[in-house]
């Protein structure tokens, strides 16, 4: 048996932690893995509506993003499906047919449990502290239960969450507390059938809307079943409902969707859900990571508009793995 290189914390079972506690735990090192929630995913979370698991957010990887991923953890192909769909405009007109993409099968999350496989997760653990000791670092959680010296620990939860566990790192912590983020407001809806005007239509974005800005028929991805939209509201509608009860939201949503759709619609079940850590806005320049405390996450690249959230949170795993090679 291989001797362990020490112990490494990642505090975030996100898409980035996932893929730097994989690349870790590939390179001998003894990992654990810390979220708040009752599992893992992020950005890449699912939900269940009725009888049916959908994805909260719009997880599809490009052609470069999938080659990369499977370079660094070869299994994860076996949790990676090819997606051809056809996209349209908000005028519900085809404009590209057989869009290549690669999600995660049956359903988003299932791509960081594969990633953490064999990586001990603790998870509905909050981490609140973070402080030296002698050759590492000490974590304490939220209700002051201690677990123990790492060797090293990366932050990979949102930039507002990582500030207070950065306070033994001033230049992380300032690069953290500057970023800004852009909140999102969705609705997963079960229909019995599709609306006619989006018959053989999976994904709406093109042209402009007032309170849209992405239309995905989530249950026609891979392994999905049923007739299940999400609908993604705009940034700036949804700056503009950032307080509002989460019912009101969703009727408005719904009637946005039917007035795209030119028809009422009467959904079997839906689901209203904000992501207030939607886009990060983040300052120019370049984080500068320690030999010990590493960040990840779609915050942490810096101001690069050509990388989505997804495409970020990944890169700044990349990056991080690069740096402690």
């Amino acid at each position: 048996m291989c001797k362990s290189r020490g112990r490494v914390a990642v505090i975030g079972a996100g898409l980035s932690g996932s893929l730097v506690a994989a690349g870790l735990q590939a390179r001998g090192w003894d990992v654990e893995v810390f979220d708040k929630s009752r599992g893992t995913g992020g950005r890449l979370a699912s939900a269940r509506l009725g009888e049916a698991g959908m994805d909260l957010g719009a997880a599809v990887l490009t052609d470069a993003q999938y080659r990369r991923l499977c370079s660094l953890v070869p299994d994860a192909t076996k949790h990676l499906q090819r997606w051809d769909f056809r996209m349209g405009d908000f005028e519900c007109q085809s404009q590209v047919n057989d869009v290549r993409r690669y999600v995660p099968v049956p359903r988003s999350s299932s791509l960081t449990r594969a990633l953490l496989q064999g990586v001990k997760l603790h998870t509905s653990v909050r981490i609140a502290r973070v402080e030296p000791v002698a050759g590492g670092w000490h974590l304490w959680d939220d209700q002051g239960a201690e677990w123990g010296s790492f060797d090293r620990v990366v932050v990979a939860t949102p930039a507002p969450q990582a500030v207070p566990l950065l306070q033994s790192a001033p230049a992380l912590a300032d690069w953290a507390a500057n970023v800004e983020y852009e909140p999102v407001w969705m609705l997963l809806l079960q229909l019995e059938q599709a609306p006619a005007a989006l018959q053989g239509l999976d994904w709406l974005e093109e042209g402009e809307h007032a309170v849209l800005a992405r239309v995905v028929r989530d249950s026609a991805k891979p392994w999905r079943q049923g007739m299940n939209w999400v609908l993604q509201a705009q940034v700036h509608w949804s700056q503009s409902q950032l307080e509002s009860r989460p019912e009101d939201v969703g009727q408005q949503l719904l009637a946005a969707f039917e007035a795209l759709c030119g028809e009422r619609v009467q959904p079997q079940a839906q689901r209203v859900h904000r992501w207030l850590y939607a886009n990060a806005i983040t300052p120019p320049g370049q984080v500068q990571q320690m030999a010990t405390l590493g960040v990840c996450g779609d915050w942490v690249p810096g101001a690069q508009t050509e990388l989505d959230g997804l495409g970020a949170a990944m890169e700044s795993a990349y990056q991080l793995l690069e740096y402690w090679a």
